[in-house]
């Protein structure tokens, strides 16, 4: 009889700790921490770029050519703003990502004036163009050296304006006015190459082929003792643009998800056609912010 109870309490006692031992369990299983948030590995990023443009191409009108010879006073160097933006981000699980861009480089009128003797005379050439772009890239690694080569398509466009007024003593006076306008489409690829780790240096190179439409118009016009006479020229035609663009910066990471840029960039359009020249070329200093979030 005895012996019988002694087991019932045995019993009992095991029952008893093995109850406390999976509520302690429990409580244990409670207070753990929540499993960390998977890393993201297809992080958006950012870019802002922005500085200096000049060029030359007002010392290449036809009206430029009169006053130098002329008046023997010449066009300055023409200046104006640049500034671009990107937005992309990374395609999980891969090393390519996405990246849709849009830039611009306008340039401020640049006007020249004088005499020549009973004469007077006047010209300004404006330029700038903007572009937007839309591209995929693969990015490749190593401890020190880093490359984003990539292809896409760009949209452009461009537009240029030439002016020349002169006149004889406000008895009579003529004018010509040319503009140019460029609207096109067509692929562009490049690369972006880095090297260093918290410092280093920065490179990038572009290329696009645009097809589209070309508008050339000249508007003469004269007046003789208050009469007024004038005239117009036009001309369309589709035509292909080649655009070009190099840069070379510093830089400095201050984390892995900032980095800062500092440099020097040109940007050269073949066969655009303007009342300046053929060609138009861009350069000048910039800086650049990118950031990963």
């Amino acid at each position: 009889m005895l012996d019988n109870k002694i087991s019932a309490i045995s019993v009992s006692v095991a029952a008893a700790a093995a109850s406390v031992g999976a509520g302690q369990a429990a409580d244990l299983r409670s207070m753990a921490p929540a499993p960390a948030a998977p890393v993201v590995e297809n992080p958006f990023f950012v870019s802002v770029e922005g500085g200096a443009a000049f060029s030359d191409f007002a010392k290449k009108s036809t009206a430029s050519e009169f006053t130098q010879d002329k008046l023997g006073v010449s066009p300055k160097t023409s200046i104006g703003p640049y500034a671009s933006i990107s937005i992309g981000r990374k395609i999980e699980g891969t090393q390519y990502d996405w990246r849709v861009s849009a830039s611009s480089t306008t340039f401020l009128n640049n006007s020249v004036a004088g005499f020549y003797g009973p004469y007077n005379a006047e010209s300004g050439n404006s330029a700038g163009f903007q572009a937007g772009d839309f591209d995929i890239g693969r990015t490749f690694k190593t401890d020190l050296f880093q490359a984003r080569v990539f292809a896409g398509a760009r949209a452009m466009h461009a537009h240029a304006k030439s002016s020349y007024s002169g006149g004889y003593l406000g008895i009579y006076s003529a004018s010509i006015n040319q503009s140019s306008r460029f609207l096109g489409v067509g692929p562009r690829a490049g690369a972006d190459v880095r090297f260093g780790q918290e410092l280093g240096l920065v490179a990038s190179v572009s290329a696009a082929a645009l097809y589209g439409q070309q508008q050339n118009k000249t508007s003469l016009g004269f007046n003789v003792l208050s009469y007024n006479f004038g005239a117009s020229i036009s001309d369309t035609k589709y035509d292909w643009v080649t655009d070009v663009a190099a840069s070379l910066a510093a830089s400095w990471k201050p984390s892995e998800k900032t980095e800062l840029s500092a440099g020097y960039r040109a940007e050269k359009l073949f066969s655009i056609n303007t009342p300046q020249g053929k060609d138009l070329m861009s350069h000048g200093p910039f800086l650049k912010l990118d950031v990963k979030y």
